[in-house]
């Protein structure tokens, strides 16, 4: 121990006694002992987002006279020491991981049609997804490739990119920390939405065929498309159908016009085709019947002893009774309801049931017919 310097290593002769070296003095618990052994790693934060290199630092330092030794001890004792530290700093190295496997997948945002639209992908409209390490790391760092690809139609076409280049928050290329596989994304157009909807229109029954070939569009074409509606829908008999249609869009006018239909998704909203019935009044009998008639015999004009309702009444507008004349309509049988009668001063209520109509053709038409009916009564007098 040499005041003011602490413990020091000497190297005693062998001029003592048995030629003997005295044992190394053990440092002093209160003095620093220098820098310990190094595991070779470094420093890294081990997320591949720093671009500074992992080294290993070694420290030594020169304890010993530089005067030659031949002790063969001491000699053992070095080599033993090299041997091991250069083991060790093998083994720490070959442990190192290996660099995380990045696949990063370009994508843009699906398109609407357009006449004269293009789609490019740029790095303006560019993003990027990938696998589970690159989607932990994406946040935090920028991507800077070479993008190619673009659409024109409906449907899809690659985009792929190359060169590709991360870039962290700090600015610094990191891509060297990450093994980088690019995917091929897809640039998507899909067709133009446009809403075309019939009008709806309501006829009185005449007979007649009816149609309704209205429309309103609500999304315009452009000036080299044009829309061409058809209808398919119509209705003669009372009631309502919807007004079926189909679109077509053309380019170009005349015979070299081309079909462009396929670039477009129709919304088509049906209206419907209304026919009204036609309406008239069916009075139940009402009839009062002598009982001198009830009693007479059906030859000689009478009603043979019983009366059952069978005569009605009808009763509607002018130009309704003239349609039913021009059409040939006519009520073939109307089915009563109401007690017999068979003696002097019988009376009953009667109603309409049943009624068919038929035109000229024999065709039942009864469903164009809007029928209102009134009660009746009939009676037997008393003389």
């Amino acid at each position: 121990y040499i005041d003011g310097v602490g413990w020091m290593a000497l190297e005693v002769t062998g001029s003592g006694a048995g030629g003997e070296t005295e044992p190394t003095p053990t440092p002093d618990p209160g003095q620093d002992p220098g820098p310990g052994p190094s595991d070779g790693s470094g420093s890294s934060s081990g997320d591949g987002l720093s671009s500074g290199t992992d080294t290993a630092t070694t420290s030594s330092t020169d304890t010993t006279d530089s005067t030659d030794t031949t002790d063969s001890s001491t000699n053992s004792s070095t080599d033993n020491s090299t041997d091991d530290s250069t083991d060790n700093s093998t083994s720490e190295s070959g442990n190192k991981p290996d660099k995380p496997t990045l696949v990063i997948i370009p994508r843009v945002d699906p398109v609407q049609y357009k006449p004269g639209i293009v789609l490019s992908a740029t790095v303006e409209n560019t993003s990027f997804y990938g696998n589970q390490d690159f989607e932990k790391i994406k946040n935090n760092v920028r991507v800077v490739c070479d993008i190619s690809g673009y659409i024109d139609h409906i449907g899809s076409e690659d985009i792929t990119i190359s060169n590709i280049k991360l870039i962290n928050r700090s600015g610094e290329d990191i891509t060297s920390n990450f093994n980088i596989q690019p995917g091929v994304g897809k640039l998507q157009m899909y067709e133009a939405i446009v809403e075309v909807k019939s009008e709806s229109h309501t006829f009185d029954y005449t007979g007649e065929e009816y149609s309704w070939h209205v429309y309103t569009n609500t999304q315009l074409l452009s000036d080299q498309h044009h829309l061409e509606v058809t209808f398919q829908a119509s209705r003669r008999d009372a009631g309502s159908t919807q007004n079926y249609f189909t679109c077509k869009v053309y380019e170009g006018v005349g015979e070299s016009r081309v079909d462009v239909t396929d670039r477009y998704y129709f919304k088509n909203v049906y209206g419907y085709i209304n026919v009204n019935k036609i309406r008239i009044t069916l009075q139940a009998d009402t009839s009062e019947i002598e009982y001198s008639d009830l009693k007479k015999p059906v030859s000689e004009g009478g009603y043979g002893g019983r009366y059952d309702p069978q005569y009605y009444t009808l009763t509607a507008d002018p130009e309704v009774l003239e349609l039913m004349e021009r059409l040939g309509h006519r009520i073939v049988s109307v089915t009563q309801t109401g007690e017999t009668l068979t003696g002097r001063g019988d009376f009953s209520d009667t109603e309409i049931g049943a009624v068919v109509i038929k035109d000229a053709n024999g065709n039942t038409v009864t469903q164009n017919y809007d029928i209102k009916r009134l009660k009746g009564e009939i009676s037997v007098t008393t003389k």
